[in-house]
């Protein structure tokens, strides 16, 4: 008797190929063999993966006598392992080169001239381009759609038209880039396939024209893998200052706005007697586009030192709020040149107090506000609701409240806590409460002492 173990692409984790029946990449029997004789097996298996069309699948044979007999045995020099390969087959007919005739076709659901163009409205914002692909001759393997587009539209969706066989699956390259594959790894010959891209039209950019480019091509044994990468992304280096407030500005609208201009006040300082605060960290995401300064609140006093709030005592406990109309600001102000549709800005400000003006100053809750305004410098061409104008960061501090208490308020105390316990001792002696136990004892004693009698 002789034991054969058979195992299919036996150094890869996921097989591609398993046998008929047991749907196992490995298959074992003993069988009986007579001294030169021949016995010939067949094992079917199919292909469940065709993807890595290029490489053939592993095929490892093993073989041993069933047990052990105390006759002969198999020779040390035989062979008990035979590996071999089976190549996936290219039908390229006898020539065995796969000579393809790709026909593309595609046309818009929209049409324009100059004397007559297309115009684009609120309701009909939308522009399919159907496709049709057809193989005229042999297999196509790696068959490709290299699409791109103009910027004034926007890809949302690809279907395909009634057809389970042949699959489309796209790659983004970049935003107005697609790589397509289509019937991977073959596109069969005499087979077609159908499908529909669906864009809209990006009101960030207005052009004169719509323009769609769609090229096709195959490949008959070099494999081709478009995969996505990670790219680096550089990040700010982390400040810790004491305080660190975060602002974004977002345009929610259809058009890029232009000549953005926001400001944003921190309290610093309460004329020359009282400094509050000091901006530490200043900066914006993007970089790119955007102009920004810091106005000094010391330099600002130093100009207008006749205007000066005039806060010289050291009360606060009626002031529970400072901002820019009690206090001087510094302003960091930024000029956003344009911000696209859906683009974000953000403002990064941190700040640190000083420790000194509130263990001097006496006050129990004091909040300080920093404000961000929002204007436009060109009013007439875009405007900001009211809403989105002003926004306001609130840190409050409390202060505990540190109560004292009088020697002569513990003394009372005491002398009052003594003389309460007095009385209620003084109570239960009238009431009789102690003479009661001494009764029980002498009763108690005189007991024993008839006994002992």
């Amino acid at each position: 008797d002789l034991y054969y173990n058979i195992v299919l692409d036996e150094k890869k984790f996921a097989p591609r190929a398993l046998f008929d029946g047991s749907d196992q990449r490995q298959k074992e029997e003993v069988i009986h063999l007579l001294t030169d004789g021949l016995k010939c097996h067949s094992l079917h298996f199919q292909v469940i993966d065709t993807a890595d069309y290029i490489r053939p699948i592993g095929f490892t044979l093993q073989f041993s006598l069933a047990e052990q007999p105390a006759g002969p045995i198999l020779d040390d020099g035989c062979v008990t392992t035979v590996k071999n390969w089976i190549p996936f087959f290219k039908d390229c007919g006898d020539d065995d080169e796969c000579l393809t005739d790709l026909a593309l076709q595609a046309h818009l659901d929209i049409s324009g001239s100059r004397q007559s163009p297309y115009i684009v409205k609120s309701y009909r914002q939308r522009v399919s381009a159907i496709v049709m692909l057809e193989n005229r001759n042999e297999n196509a393997y790696n068959t490709s759609l290299n699409i791109t587009f103009s910027k004034n539209l926007l890809f949302t969706s690809l279907l395909v038209k009634d057809d389970a066989q042949n699959k489309v699956e796209c790659l983004v390259l970049s935003p107005h880039h697609r790589i397509c594959n289509v019937s991977f790894p073959v596109f069969r010959s005499l087979m077609q396939v159908s499908f529909r891209m669906e864009f809209e039209f990006h009101c960030s950019h207005l052009l004169d024209e719509v323009e769609l480019y769609i090229s096709v091509s195959s490949s008959e044994s070099i494999l081709q893998r478009y995969e996505m990468q990670q790219a680096a992304e550089s990040v700010p280096e982390e400040i810790r200052p004491d305080f660190n407030h975060t602002f974004k500005i977002k345009n929610l609208g259809c058009f890029p706005a232009e000549g953005l201009e926001a400001k944003i006040y921190i309290p610093t300082m309460i004329n020359a007697y009282y400094h509050i605060s000091a901006v530490t960290t200043a900066f914006t995401e993007p970089v790119l586009g955007i102009n920004c300064s810091m106005s000094n609140a010391t330099d600002r006093l130093r100009a207008n030192q006749d205007k000066a709030t005039e806060v010289l005592s050291r009360d606060f406990t009626y002031v529970n709020r400072l901002d820019c109309s009690n206090s001087w600001c510094s302003i960091f102000t930024c000029h956003m040149n344009t911000v696209d549709r859906s683009e974000e800005v953000v403002i990064h400000i941190g700040y640190m107090l000083y420790g000194k003006f509130f263990r001097t100053v006496k006050f129990r809750s004091l909040k300080i506000v920093t404000t961000l305004t929002l204007d436009v410098q060109t009013p007439h061409v875009l405007t900001i609701a009211e809403s989105a104008r002003y926004r306001e960061v609130i840190v409050e501090l409390i202060k505990p409240v540190v109560i004292a208490v009088s020697l002569w308020i513990i003394i009372g105390s005491t002398l009052g806590g003594l003389l309460l316990l007095a009385l209620i001792i003084f109570i239960l002696w009238k009431c009789g409460f102690f003479k009661r136990k001494q009764k029980e004892e002498d009763e108690k004693d005189k007991e024993e002492d008839e006994k002992k009698e």
